[in-house]
């Protein structure tokens, strides 16, 4: 495999299952964290090594270690391993999803700025998410067990139990300060504004589209018929009486300029589907 993001939570878990199972770890790419990154290279031998910052190259124990985007797109490019686990943080995952489909490489992403940025433009069936809701979503999917109805849950974030008034005071440090998990500065962060979110409601409308050929609304239960789904293919039809009335939909993909502008609050949208076509 070609692991970028090694020292990540995600690329941890890669390299115990590289481990468990015997797979070949062919590159690592990692940021900051040498410490572990060298650790990495004397457990798992890749042929070749990649960090973010040309600072660190005379850091890592390694014979083969380069620096930067161009070189992880071009190690994708020359190694003969076909999967590349793609765990990056923010936008820098884009180009190297991009440039793997481009080779024919089958993807596991954790990456998911890279679909809400350009998934549009991407051959998705080459891409398996294995991030922790949607990789839910998929072995629950693919399980011989009968389901009605799948829910993707949220954490909430550090202002999980904050009054709405008071988050407008709230500090980077307040905003860092996640009730739940440890993680780096920007998933922290898009926790606590829940756009983390509205990234995978995203995330989810495009895996639909490659799973069923229409985009079925991320926050229902699709059947697979074009027919019986039509009243949820994005934006539903349900819409518009849910911006009227509560100014959001069900899904909260779309919102009225008034709740934009906090000119009313927001509320509990309830399901407007009828429920023989929910179970």
């Amino acid at each position: 495999m070609i692991l970028l993001g090694s020292t990540g939570s995600i690329g941890v878990n890669a390299l115990a299952i590289a481990q468990q199972f015997g797979l070949h770890v062919d590159v690592l790419v990692a940021g900051r964290n040498i410490a572990l990154l060298n650790q990495q290279i004397q457990k798992h031998k890749p042929s070749v090594v990649i960090v973010a910052d040309g600072v660190d190259l005379s850091s890592i124990d390694h014979p083969r270690v380069f620096q930067g985007e161009e070189a992880i797109l071009e190690v994708i490019a020359s190694s003969s391993s076909m999967l590349v686990i793609n765990a990056l943080v923010g936008f820098a995952g884009l180009r190297p999803t991009l440039k793997a489909i481009e080779c024919g490489k089958r993807v596991a992403l954790a990456n998911k700025e890279s679909l809400v940025a350009a998934g549009a433009f991407m051959d998705i069936s080459k891409i398996q998410p294995i991030d922790s809701e949607h990789f839910g979503l998929w072995y629950l999917n693919n399980s011989s067990r009968p389901i009605q109805r799948m829910l993707i849950t949220a954490s909430g974030g550090a202002f999980r139990d904050w009054p709405i008034e008071k988050i407008q005071e709230a500090t980077l440090k307040d905003a860092l300060n996640h009730p739940n998990w440890s993680m780096g500065q920007k998933i922290t962060i898009d926790s606590a504004s829940m756009m983390n979110k509205m990234f995978e409601l995203l995330e989810a409308l495009l895996l639909n589209k490659d799973r069923y050929g229409y985009m079925a609304c991320p926050c229902r239960l699709a059947c697979n018929d074009r027919e019986k789904d039509k009243d949820i293919i994005c934006p539903c039809v349900y819409r518009e009486p849910d911006l009227e009335e509560y100014g959001a939909c069900f899904c909260g993909l779309y919102i009225s300029k008034a709740l934009h502008n906090n000119q009313i609050e927001s509320e509990y949208v309830p399901e407007r589907r009828p429920s023989e076509k929910i179970f």
